[in-house]
């Protein structure tokens, strides 16, 4: 379907007919002829999908007559006036899933309209938020909006593994729990959080975050920075590193990058050595690291740092290694420290340190092949 300035009049109409017999139940919408009232269908569907063709009136209107929706997807790159008065409340009781798109702190009050219950989950998709000085209080609007979704779902559904990424500009929090990833869900079912760096220090919703129990049984974690290529700066300030903490005192496998562990390295050792106080597993993606040595490389830093701090990891899982991957015997020194990778071509691999087969960690280096010709 093309939006409605792409398409003639009688090509709408004639298009719209195609949906007279009430059984569509599934339906992107990108022209607003499509959510005329008089469609007897729009009440059957269960699936709907706004494109930014719609003025945030006419998605509203629209949402009236879907009470049985089950998944709402709305792009919200839609600008709004500074003082927008609020639409009408809208209920879906089916609704349990509601993604988010675009550069949502201007329009963030049609999910104001949405009156959500505590099963609906909300996933927000942007890749940055607007937080000049001036828009302070539109920011703090925007969290007192979406507050109602996130702390009833997470205390209905308490995730047991989430990502957490960090940039110069917003943090995301992501359930990665099981239940989130079900086959019966399309699109799944995944709560996301994004937040501002700014005003996470006085953010209200990571303050009520932190106090609640909901985030206490988070096993897993997902742990990245993308810091810029180049920079120096170390992205784990004072209050992110208050909230990774809450949110990862139970977990037992971080899954992280060289760069991120690097970071984490150059907090005082006071910091780095108290976080994770459960984990056990240490999962490390290697592809897109160059071969390293002994003094460089993170995750052994990481690995000797816990067994200094009387809180060993047991398992190093360095998943698929790229084609040169260096040589890693210095690991040996870590006995009872099971080491696991994967090949190329999907094979799995483990060795137990301290067993005195260090050259099963001797890896292919790109000197050895150039030797080798």
């Amino acid at each position: 379907m093309l939006p409605n300035e792409e398409k003639g009049l009688d090509n709408r109409w004639s298009c719209a007919k195609q949906f007279q017999d009430s059984r569509n139940t599934n339906l992107r919408v990108v022209s607003e002829c499509f959510a005329n009232e008089d469609n007897p269908w729009l009440p059957n569907l269960t699936s709907v999908a706004f494109s930014t063709a719609f003025r945030t009136e006419e998605v509203l209107a629209a949402l009236q007559r879907m009470p049985r929706l089950v998944f709402l997807t709305m792009d919200l790159s839609q600008e709004l006036p500074r003082h927008h008065r609020q639409g009408p409340k809208v209920v879906l009781p089916n609704l349990v899933m509601l993604r988010a798109h675009g550069d949502v702190i201007p329009s963030v009050s049609i999910l104001g309209c949405i009156t959500p219950s505590p099963n609906l989950c909300l996933s927000i998709h942007t890749s940055r938020l607007r937080t000049g000085a001036q828009e302070t209080g539109e920011y703090e609007r925007y969290e007192n909006t979406i507050s109602p979704y996130v702390l009833p779902y997470f205390t209905l559904n308490p995730p047991s593994a989430v990502a957490f990424f960090l940039d110069k500009d917003i943090l995301v929090l992501e359930d990665l729990s099981p239940l989130g990833m079900h086959a019966n869900w399309v699109p799944p079912r995944r709560a996301r959080v994004v937040l501002s760096t700014s005003f996470v220090p006085s953010s209200s919703l990571v303050i009520q975050l932190i106090s609640s129990t909901c985030l206490s049984h988070i096993s897993r974690l997902e742990l990245l920075s993308g810091r810029r290529q180049g920079s120096v700066d170390n992205l784990f300030s004072e209050t992110v590193i208050s909230a990774l903490d809450i949110f990862s005192s139970s977990v037992k496998t971080l899954c992280t990058d060289g760069d991120t562990l690097k970071q984490l390295l150059e907090l005082p050792l006071s910091v780095t050595s108290n976080l994770f106080p459960c984990l056990t597993a240490l999962e490390v993606n290697c592809q897109s690291m160059p071969p390293l040595t002994e003094k460089e490389d993170p995750h052994h830093a990481f690995v000797k740092l816990r067994k200094a701090a009387g809180r060993p990891i047991s398992v190093l899982d360095l998943g698929i290694l790229p084609t040169y991957p260096g040589d890693m015997s210095f690991l040996e020194e870590h006995a009872g420290l099971l080491v696991k990778w994967k090949t190329g071509d999907n094979r799995a691999y483990k060795y137990l340190c301290g067993r005195g087969h260090p050259e099963r960690l001797r890896f292919p280096t790109y000197r050895l092949r150039r030797i080798n010709g």
